[in-house]
C-alpha cells in the first residue's frame, strides 16, 4: 500500500505531461472540425525528447516497484540516466539499471574504441546527411503538393519516404551508438535489417527494437497477465469455447500496445490509424497462423525456397509503405487525397520523360541517392 501511494501519483504525473502533449493538440482538433470554428485553435509546446525520458523513467519506475531492479539513491545519478545527452532525442530507450552499469565501469582510453565510435558515427551521418536529407526533398515536394501528382509519382515518394525515415532514424541511432562508444557507453542496438523481415510482427522486432522491448515488459506482459483480463478469459472459454478466449487473449494485449504505439508515434488521428492497421494486420496473423499453415502443407508449398522467402520479404516490405500512406501526408483528409491520386492515371512514362529528375533532385542528387541506398544495402 506504502508504494502503490508513492507509484500511482508519480506514473500520473509523468504520463500526464506525454498525454497532454501527445493527446491535446489531437483532441482540440477534432472539436475544431466539429463546431466548425478557429478560435479552439491551440499550440501545444512539446518538451525536446519528452517520449523518450518519460518510457525511460516509467520503465525505471515500475522496476522498483516490481522489485526488479534496485532504486538509485543518487538524484544527479538518476537524472544522468533519464536525461543522457545523446539519447534524448532519438533514443535508444536505455533501461536505466543497463546504463548506469555502463556509465559507472571505468572508461580507460582506448584509441580503437574511440575508432570505431567515430566510424559509427560518420556511418549514420552518411546515411542521414547524404541520403535521408536528399530523400526528404522529394517526398516533402510531392506530399505537400499532393494534388498536383499522381500515379508512380506518389508510389515512388512512398517509397523513398520509406527509405528516407529508415535512413533518418537509424542514421541518428548511430551517431548516438558512435558518440557513447567514445564515451566508452555501449548502448543498446535499435535496428536490425528490418527490411529483410518476412513478416510485419519480425519487422518490428528488428525495427526501433527498444521501443518494441518497453512496450512487451511494461505493456503487453501486464495487460496479458492481469486479472480482469483472466476473468474474461475463463468467462468467455466457459459460455463460448477455448478458441474464442485465446483469441481474445490474443487479441487485447496486442490491440492496446499498437493503439499506444500509434500515440506515441505522432500527435494526429493518422497515427492512431496507423497503429491500428499494424495491430490488426499482427493479430490476425498470429490467430490464422494455424491455418495458414495447414492451408500451406495441402497445396505443398515450399517454405525455405529463395522465392516463397524473397515473396515474404517484399510482401512485409509493401505492407510497411502501405502503413506510410497513412502517416506520410500529415493527415487522415491528406490520406484519402493521396489514394484517389494514386488510382487516377497509369504514368510509366515518369522514367523516362525527366519529370522524377523536376521534384526537389536533379539526375545526379538522384543518382547519389540510389548509389547511396544500394552501399547501406
Amino acid at each position: 500500500k506504502c508504494r502503490n501511494r508513492y507509484l500511482i501519483p508519480t506514473l500520473i504525473i509523468v504520463i500526464g505531461v506525454l498525454c497532454y502533449c501527445k493527446v491535446t493538440g489531437m483532441l482540440v482538433e477534432s472539436i475544431s472540425e466539429l463546431v466548425g470554428g478557429e478560435r479552439f485553435s491551440i499550440k501545444v509546446i512539446i518538451p525536446l525528447g519528452v517520449s523518450y525520458y518519460t518510457f525511460s523513467t516509467v520503465g525505471y519506475l515500475l522496476d522498483v516497484y516490481w522489485k526488479k531492479q534496485k532504486n538509485i539513491n543518487n538524484y544527479f545519478k538518476f537524472a544522468l540516466c533519464v536525461f543522457y545527452f545523446p539519447q534524448i532525442v532519438q533514443g535508444p530507450i536505455t533501461r536505466y539499471h543497463k546504463l548506469i552499469a555502463e556509465i559507472e565501469k571505468e572508461h580507460p582510453f582506448d584509441y580503437k574504441r574511440i575508432c570505431f565510435g567515430i566510424q559509427l558515427m560518420l556511418y549514420g551521418y552518411f546515411k542521414k546527411m547524404v541520403i535521408a536529407d536528399r530523400l526528404v526533398l522529394f517526398t516533402t515536394e510531392v506530399f505537400e503538393n499532393l494534388g498536383n501528382y499522381e500515379g508512380l509519382t506518389i508510389i515512388i515518394a512512398l517509397i523513398f519516404s520509406t527509405f528516407q525515415l529508415y535512413m533518418d532514424f537509424s542514421g541518428c541511432t548511430d551517431i548516438v551508438r558512435g558518440t557513447s562508444q567514445i564515451f566508452g557507453i555501449e548502448l543498446d542496438k535499435n535496428f536490425d535489417h528490418p527490411f529483410f523481415s518476412k513478416s510485419v510482427a519480425e519487422f518490428w522486432r528488428r525495427w526501433h527494437i527498444t521501443l518494441g522491448t518497453w512496450f512487451k515488459d511494461y505493456v503487453y506482459l501486464p495487460v496479458a497477465t492481469s486479472r480482469w483480463e483472466k476473468r474474461v478469459f475463463i468467462y468467455i472459454k466457459e459460455r463460448y469455447g477455448i478458441h474464442r478466449a485465446n483469441a481474445f487473449n490474443v487479441a487485447i494485449p496486442l490491440a492496446v500496445v499498437w493503439i499506444l504505439t500509434g500515440i506515441w508515434h505522432g500527435t494526429g488521428w493518422n497515427y492512431v490509424v496507423w497503429g491500428i492497421y499494424f495491430g490488426a494486420i499482427i493479430i490476425t496473423s498470429t490467430l490464422l497462423a494455424k491455418s495458414y499453415q495447414k492451408l500451406i502443407d495441402k497445396i505443398g508449398l515450399d517454405t525455405k525456397s529463395r522465392g516463397y522467402q524473397l515473396y515474404q520479404v517484399v510482401r512485409t516490405f509493401i505492407l510497411f509503405v502501405i502503413g506510410r500512406m497513412i502517416v506520410a501526408p500529415g493527415s487522415l483528409n491528406a490520406t484519402g487525397l493521396l489514394i484517389r491520386q494514386i488510382f487516377s492515371r497509369f504514368n510509366p512514362w515518369i522514367f523516362w520523360d525527366g519529370t522524377l529528375y523536376t521534384l526537389g533532385l536533379d539526375y545526379k542528387e538522384l543518382c547519389v541517392c540510389i548509389l547511396g541506398l544500394l552501399s547501406v544495402l
